[in-house]
């Protein structure tokens, strides 16, 4: 056993996971979906039962209600951002500028969400999308998005047993699949420091 875990796929749009300390269990999960009226649609389930869908009107109250269900002691961990590099004996081009300019924003993004829950928080993990994907789904650090989320949902609904249970429909969105493969590795993670003597 270990801490509980918060998972957090960060974005405009994105999910978010707390695992309870046996690594399996839900305790609550979360969606967040942005509206063309700029309000943020907000779902979510605790102990497999979905709650009611709220309307909110920025991300810092998404993450003001995750943190609401976050338990004292968690491990946090929310997927790292990538930053591209200027390709070897080029300047930086109009297209580089813009993926930079996309990073910072997500970057702004996921401080909103998962900023509230920090302070709960003993650990803070912060894993490239290669890294999770590849030790839970065991794809290619490489892949692409979309082929990531299937490969998520998949785990989460079609093996047998799924890699957590508790989630209910949510189970088959793409950013609470993969903030649960987040939360799952950092379960991994956690377990592993505990067992050497780094976290408790």
């Amino acid at each position: 056993m270990t801490r509980p875990i918060v998972g957090i796929d960060p974005g405009r749009d994105g999910g978010a996971v707390i695992l309870a300390p046996d690594g399996r269990h839900v305790m609550a999960a979360f969606r967040w979906r942005h509206s063309a009226s700029n309000w943020f649609n907000l779902r979510s389930v605790a102990a497999n039962v979905a709650g009611p869908a709220v309307r909110v009107s920025s991300l810092g109250e998404v993450g003001a209600a995750i943190a609401r269900r976050v338990p004292a002691g968690c491990v946090l961990v929310v997927e790292g951002l990538f930053v591209p590099r200027v390709p070897k004996g080029r300047k930086p081009d109009a297209k580089y500028l813009g993926q930079v300019a996309r990073i910072v924003t997500l970057g702004e993004y996921a401080g909103q969400v998962f900023g509230p829950a920090s302070c709960r928080a003993v650990m803070t993990l912060r894993p490239t999308a290669g890294e999770w994907r590849a030790t839970i789904l065991g794809i290619p650090a490489n892949s692409p998005s979309k082929f990531a989320e299937a490969h998520a949902i998949q785990a989460l609904t079609k093996a047998r047993p799924p890699l957590v249970v508790g989630l209910g429909d949510l189970a088959t969105d793409p950013h609470v699949a993969e903030a649960a493969c987040i939360a799952r590795w950092g379960w991994l993670k956690a377990r592993q420091a505990a067992k050497f003597g780094r976290a408790s």
